[in-house]
């Protein structure tokens, strides 16, 4: 089962002289899935500048440069999980034996970065677009195992 969840709480696009743009939004979205409920949240701020670069009433050409950051939580429900000196190597399983993991964190907390650059050109008969992003710019340790960092 995969329940998702995705709400995006603003986007605000104000100007800024002439030609020129700030933008804000926002982003919150959940998901839980599988019978360990493994589920992530998030909430992030997004802000962008968007710079006229030149043009005329045709056509015009635009670099934008965006961040976005927030935080994120990550669980799971390890109980739920079958491991492997739970079976008892003849077929069955017995769930009352312990699972032999126990450095397991099974929620936390973490702060997720981005960054992007964007150009674009616009006009009456075409619009082309090119750019770049970087996702999880400040490496966040996102391992259920206490003690051990697997980076994303």
């Amino acid at each position: 089962m995969l329940l998702a969840l995705t709400l995006s709480l603003m986007t605000k696009k104000i100007p800024v002289g002439r030609d020129d743009y700030f933008g804000i939004g926002g982003v919150f979205w959940g998901d839980r899935a599988g019978e360990s409920r493994f589920s992530t949240t998030t909430a992030k701020l997004s802000m962008s500048y968007s710079k006229r670069m030149g043009g005329n009433r045709k056509t015009s050409n635009y670099l934008v440069v965006g961040a976005q950051g927030g935080v994120a939580q990550r669980s799971i429900d390890f109980l739920s999980l079958r491991w492997p000196n739970q079976h008892d190597g003849e077929g069955g399983f017995d769930p009352t034996k312990p699972s032999g993991e126990n450095t397991l964190n099974d929620n936390f907390l973490f702060a997720d970065a981005e960054a992007g650059l964007l150009w674009f050109h616009v006009s009456q008969k075409n619009s082309f677009y090119a750019g770049a992003a970087f996702h999880h710019l400040n490496r966040a340790n996102q391992s259920f195992f206490e003690g051990e960092e697997i980076i994303v």
